[in-house]
């Protein structure tokens, strides 16, 4: 779009020299410079037209000055959003740091929730166990209570019963001959 304007430019620039009187050879001598005809006034109609056509060519020029601006503001903003495009990486990426740090914490949490159900399923065992061990024992010591209780019991009838048996056989009281055979025992030593 430039180029065109560009050309048309050009052209108006040959229509304005060619009315004021300016040459391409004395472009190249007098660089910049407007070389008028060398009649010594020039018409109305042609003052006009030159005015005309260089009113044409500022609105021309205005235009593509717009649209010079336009494009410029366009790309004005690209060296912002680099910076902005790194540090919104340097942020993604940040955040996924965080994410995966999350992510860790979160499988440590699991895992420990499910270490501390394996412990409380162990201690409830382990209760189990100990209440069964206490019925046991229970259990245990009243069965020894009670045979403890028969020992004694068979223990007295052993005791009558030897005496009975002594007394019935010798017409005498054993309690007399108690430690007898146990001082001469003594006494031989």
């Amino acid at each position: 779009m430039s180029a065109i304007l560009r050309k048309q430019e050009e052209d108006e620039m040959a229509d304005i020299n060619e009315a004021t009187g300016k040459t391409l050879t004395a472009n190249k001598k007098k660089k910049d410079s407007n070389v008028f005809r060398q009649r010594s006034t020039q018409s109305v109609s042609e003052l006009e037209m030159l005015v005309e056509s260089l009113k044409r060519v500022i609105e021309k020029l205005k235009i593509e000055n717009d649209h010079l601006k336009k494009e410029n503001n366009k790309h004005s903003g690209v060296g912002d959003k680099i910076n902005s495009e790194k540090a919104l990486r340097q942020k993604i990426s940040n955040l996924e740091t965080l994410v995966q740090s999350y992510e860790m914490k979160d499988v440590n949490l699991d895992e420990r929730e499910r270490t501390i159900k394996k412990l409380i399923d162990a201690n409830k065992q382990l209760r189990d166990d100990l209440h069964r061990e206490v019925d046991r024992y229970t259990l245990l010591e009243g069965k020894y209570k009670g045979v403890l209780v028969k020992h004694n019991i068979l223990t007295r009838e052993n005791t009558k019963n030897e005496e009975m048996i002594f007394s019935s056989m010798t017409g005498t009281n054993i309690r007399r001959y108690d430690n007898y055979l146990a001082d001469n025992n003594e006494q031989d030593y």
